[in-house]
């Protein structure tokens, strides 16, 4: 059309940006190297972008309360009118952008200083932008994710990748296969996160803490959610010890772990053990051979089991129906992991 036009805004260090107008609609299209920001600013309008190709990190500020989400190929960022963002490409990325109707000219421009001056700055650092959390959660049951864990962490409050295991593996062989297909995030990130698909946690920013609690532990290795059995009904856990300080003890429950990105990366999972023993087999690899604590961290939230308000699987149904059979092979599996480490007894604090 005869309106059509195509403008080059900007072409720099941080790669370049085109102004498309198309039967008279105005879009942008971006490409941003790695490391640098666009944005700084809030507008009047709602604003939508879309991931061509690469990966992205969001800083929204809604009032008082700042949150960051990453973003990657094919999906749409939605940013209300009125809330100061700025975008930080995590790898070179491809990205256009539209509004709900015309941009103000830029004089007019509402910018955001903390913000903008990411956008301004030099490239940044890998190591000040990394993943803060790579959550890895095993989904059996669907809807239990939907309803409880997924709720979780849109309040989660710190940049994180969401990793789903593979259910035709056990979870020590899957777990061990994500370090392998997932090296350059956890590499760039501070903790891995194994929790279970039926943990609710209801404390706003609860990531943000939880990291802030774990680093300031210099010996920290590994740390689970500490939760008491409520009252209400058989199966609830709940857990409102945020104000209170981590608690070291020899072993803990595997529901809820998270370890240090650098300790998964020099030490996996040993496949041999099924769940829970593994777990409580790689706390007796921190303690005993790196020399770092196992702690309790106090996270404000609540921890149903799965069978909550939720269809069991088949397959859990058979196995706890011949119980007998369950706590043996149990049983087993924990002289071997006392034969292993040359213990004379594993004391583990559980999720309840």
């Amino acid at each position: 059309m005869l309106n059509d036009s195509f403008e080059i805004v900007s072409c720099d260090e941080r790669g370049y940006m085109i102004k498309c107008r198309f039967h008279n609609k105005i879009i942008w299209v971006a490409f941003t190297k790695k490391g640098f920001g666009r944005g700084g600013e809030q507008h009047p309008i709602k604003q939508y972008s879309l991931i061509i190709n690469g990966k992205v990190m969001i800083k929204m500020m809604f009032h008082t309360q700042e949150i960051e989400k990453v973003y990657i190929n094919q999906d749409l960022i939605i940013i209300p009118e009125k809330i100061p963002h700025v975008m930080i490409a995590l790898e070179d990325t491809l990205s256009i952008e539209w509004h709900d109707g015309e941009l103000p000219p830029f004089k007019d421009k509402v910018l955001y200083e903390p913000y903008r001056k990411l956008v301004r700055g030099q490239k940044m650092k890998d190591e000040e932008n990394p993943f803060k959390l790579i959550v890895i959660c095993s989904v059996t049951v669907p809807e239990c994710f939907d309803r409880l864990l997924k709720k979780s962490l849109e309040i989660i409050g710190v940049p994180y990748k969401l990793i789903l295991t593979d259910p035709n593996l056990s979870l020590s062989e899957s777990y061990n296969s994500i370090l392998k297909t997932n090296m350059d995030d956890i590499k760039h990130s501070k903790y891995l996160l194994f929790i279970a698909q039926d943990v609710p946690i209801q404390d706003v920013n609860w990531g943000q803490k939880l990291v802030a609690v774990c680093d300031s532990l210099p010996d920290f290795g590994y740390g689970s959610i500490e939760c008491r059995r409520g009252k209400e009904q058989i199966g609830y856990y709940h857990a409102n010890k945020a104000d209170e300080p981590p608690v070291e003890v020899m072993t803990c429950d595997g529901a809820f772990a998270i370890i240090p990105s650098k300790i998964f990366l020099e030490h996996q999972f040993d496949e041999s053990f099924p769940w829970y023993p593994v777990m409580e087999d790689y706390q007796c690899w921190v303690r005993l051979v790196k020399h770092l604590k196992v702690y309790h961290v106090p996270v404000k939230g609540y921890a149903t089991c799965a069978t909550y308000g939720c269809p069991i699987p088949s397959k859990w149904v058979s196995q706890f129906a011949n119980n007998t059979e369950y706590v043996n092979r149990l049983a087993e599996d924990h002289k071997r992991l006392l034969k292993k480490w040359n213990l004379d007894e594993l004391i583990t604090t559980t999720f309840g």
